[in-house]
């Protein structure tokens, strides 16, 4: 795959990942403070697994092997392993961010997120 095509289908992942990130956060929101989320958290975990598994995993194309020798080369690959480290961080706020608005947000509002079967 060309480095083009693949920059092109890495933005669009990107942006429809950040979309349905942020739906994601509309409706855990909604349903956290309306009460609906504990009997039914299905359609807020569905948006965040289509919002984290669409985020791109990497930064390079499969293929791509640079040539170390030209200079544009290297400085493609040098900005391919920052691109990497911010998708990383990215897929971290995601979890983080999942975490406070399922389990922490409706547990800090009083609901038995946590209750211990018994």
């Amino acid at each position: 795959m060309d480095l083009e095509r693949f920059d092109l289908i890495l933005r669009i992942r990107v942006w429809a990942s950040a979309v349905f990130y942020a739906i994601f956060v509309g409706v855990g929101l909604h349903g956290v403070l309306n009460g609906w989320h504990y009997d039914n958290p299905t359609p807020a975990v569905v948006l965040l697994l289509i919002a984290f598994f669409s985020w791109p995993r990497k930064a390079r194309p499969k293929g791509w092997d640079p040539d170390l020798d030209c200079r544009r080369d290297r400085q493609q690959e040098k900005a391919r392993g920052i691109l990497q480290r911010r998708f990383n961080k990215v897929r971290l706020y995601y979890f983080f961010g999942a975490f406070f608005l399922l389990a922490l947000l409706p547990h800090f509002l009083g609901e038995p997120v946590f209750q211990v079967l018994g």
